[in-house]
């Protein structure tokens, strides 16, 4: 006598978007926070732009209504506020998001100067613990 093959789950579009969202989460090194208040200056060649970041994570940054440079890197100031002014990093653009609600670019760093570390490390050990809560 033979059996009938165990029933297969339909694939369906919607659950292919889901798999594949999950998987872009899990690719993730370093956890997202989201901003309201965090100003950058980046400074490209011999321009200067103050943007409004959306997110940050310990890896990069996304800036709100910025479109990637010609350049390669740039050099982003990041005012953290006055626990831990302001700190200077390399950045590298690497993809722009145009969006309904917003459009802007991300950034992954590329280099921190090693006496700004410590104080980097302490602002995002404090976003995580707030996040935690």
């Amino acid at each position: 006598m033979r059996r009938k093959p165990a029933s297969k789950k339909k694939t369906t579009l919607r659950s292919l978007r889901a798999k594949k969202k999950s998987a872009l989460k899990n690719r993730r090194k370093h956890s997202r926070h989201l901003m309201r208040k965090l100003w950058v200056t980046e400074k490209t060649g011999d321009f200067l732009f103050h943007l409004q970041a959306l997110d940050i994570s310990e890896g990069g940054i996304f800036l709100k209504k910025r479109l990637k440079t010609t350049t390669s890197t740039s050099e982003l100031t990041l005012h953290l506020g006055k626990r831990w002014g302001s700190i200077t990093v390399q950045a590298r653009p690497i993809y722009d998001r145009l969006t309904k609600a917003h459009y802007g670019t991300a950034y992954v760093f590329v280099g921190f100067p090693k006496e700004q570390s410590p104080s980097l490390r302490s602002f995002f050990r404090n976003l995580n613990q707030n996040t935690a809560r």
